[in-house]
């Protein structure tokens, strides 16, 4: 197919809730591996180790295609209950996941009262990793001071699968805290006046799948309407502070985002889950377990 026909079609709840299919084309594919490989540098020699499904765009593109295009090894988790025997048996220097995985290196730490021993996570991920990459949700605190405690490197990103999925991402030695990194090569990123990300770039997606107007509702004059709260700093590093639609204005006026609320609720050693909400007038909420 030419690079602007529809390659392949993902349904997501999108920016704005209920199931959309997203068209993506190979233009949109091609230029966020190359993003991404531009960031992350990717090696022949590398052996990377996928348990993240291929349903998703995250895996399609950062796993799957990154490795077609580099040509390293790669290989397929079995199932999640056997990720560290396999990361043990493999011994990986390339890791994606989501924040789920990386806890469960903690919560494995935790349990065998080894968070303090030197060492313990790169023997728990076969002793061979050199870079680990985290994106779909925040990255809690208490994880991300234990990988660099431990000397491991973890990086952040974040993305859309709207948007192939990669906008941003963190690199070894461009990291800060909480935030997600900067905006890859040839993707623009601005914030609009209610701090809503805005994003254009050659991996935004040609469209939804028969729904022109749910594709209006966010691609506006070129740019994509992610319905992300974000703020960026100085050197140009995002942080997301929420969803739009999710916040929370009070009856004083006082604006909450419910998500950062949840994280300094969920980092507290005796929350297991958070979730915050307000009623009818605007009044926040909090259920916890």
């Amino acid at each position: 197919p030419a690079p602007d026909r529809l390659t392949t079609l993902l349904y997501t709840s999108g920016t704005t809730g209920g199931p959309k299919g997203v068209e993506l084309s190979q233009r949109n594919l091609m230029a966020n591996v190359r993003g991404k490989l531009a960031v992350l540098e990717l090696r022949p020699d590398d052996v990377r180790y996928a348990l993240l499904p291929f349903s998703h765009i995250f895996a399609r593109t950062c796993d799957l295609a990154t490795w077609l295009a580099v040509g390293c090894h790669l290989v397929l988790a079995s199932s999640k209950q056997h990720w560290f025997d396999e990361l043990r048996r493999f011994a990986p220097t390339y890791l994606n996941a989501v924040p789920l995985f990386y806890e469960r290196c903690l919560e494995r730490a935790e349990t065998a009262g080894e968070v303090e021993r030197p060492g313990v996570l790169r023997e728990m991920l076969g002793g061979r990793i050199r870079l680990c990459n985290c994106g779909g949700a925040p990255l809690s605190d208490r994880v991300h001071d234990w990988f660099a405690s431990q000397g491991v490197t973890l990086v952040t990103g974040y993305g859309l699968t709207e948007t192939s999925p990669v906008l941003t991402s963190s690199a070894p030695g461009a990291m800060r805290k909480r935030a997600v990194g900067r905006p890859l090569p040839e993707v623009e990123l601005r914030l609009a006046d209610d701090g809503e990300v805005l994003v254009r770039g050659p991996n935004v997606m040609l469209g939804y799948h028969r729904d022109p107007k749910a594709t209006q509702d966010v691609l506006r004059d070129g740019w994509l309407a992610t319905g992300d709260l974000g703020e960026l700093d100085s050197d140009g590093y995002l942080t997301l502070i929420g969803r739009k639609k999710e916040l929370i204005v009070t009856p004083g006026g006082l604006k909450i985002a419910p998500t950062d609320v949840e994280s300094c609720l969920n980092a507290l050693p005796w929350v297991a889950q958070a979730w915050v909400w307000a009623d009818a007038v605007g009044r926040p909420h909090a259920v916890i377990v």
